[in-house]
């Protein structure tokens, strides 16, 4: 992550691009009811990665016509790491969204571990993924694979970012003295098990 003004080397994921592709994703399965869960978002202290995602899933929203709505903020008490210990207060939190009367057909979560609390929260309460609503994550971990059915989500290439990573901090200790470098590897759109279209 690169946090904003300060002067150091980042190597990081295109994570606005990969949230446009994966909303996109869910746009040309027919979903027009999308909502963004995140945490973090509001708080300055963290690193902007989950900001990014945000704007991608707006712009691609934007791009195809959908309102931009604000992102489902995971309450605190329930955000990691705390996600696990407070499963019963995520459920009732995910399902007073879902029985709302503006309901969404599909969740994008901007991070893996929240779309598999969804699916989780979600299949306990009676409803079918991707039948009935789809989800879709980011990070594509190994969770992502695990989980049932199997998750839709961003690859960010986290062993070519510490490669590269490794080879910036290289140089700077060989006498590079370029300004900071910011750079960006791609994401790759994963399609899995938990994502179909819209009912």
């Amino acid at each position: 992550n690169a946090l904003p003004g300060t002067p150091y080397d980042a190597v990081l994921a295109d994570d606005f691009g990969g949230a446009y592709q994966i909303t996109q994703h869910l746009i040309q399965l027919g979903h027009k009811e999308i909502r963004m869960i995140t945490g973090y978002t509001q708080n300055p202290e963290i690193a902007p990665s989950f900001v990014e995602r945000f704007r991608g899933f707006q712009a691609a929203c934007a791009d195809a016509g959908l309102p931009q709505l604000e992102p489902f903020i995971v309450p605190a008490e329930a955000d990691p790491p705390f996600l696990l210990e407070k499963a019963a207060q995520f459920d009732d939190w995910l399902v007073s969204l879902v029985e709302s009367a503006k309901r969404p057909s599909a969740f994008f979560c901007a991070a893996d571990f929240y779309a598999v609390a969804v699916i989780e929260a979600l299949q306990k309460h009676g409803y079918q993924v991707p039948k009935d609503i789809s989800v879709a994550g980011y990070d594509d971990f190994d969770i992502a694979r695990k989980s049932s059915p199997t998750l839709t989500s961003v690859h960010t290439y986290k062993r070519a970012m510490a490669r590269t990573a490794v080879s910036l901090l290289l140089e700077r200790i060989g006498g590079d003295n370029r300004p900071p470098l910011h750079i960006t590897l791609a994401t790759q759109l994963v399609k899995r098990d938990s994502t179909g279209k819209r009912p």
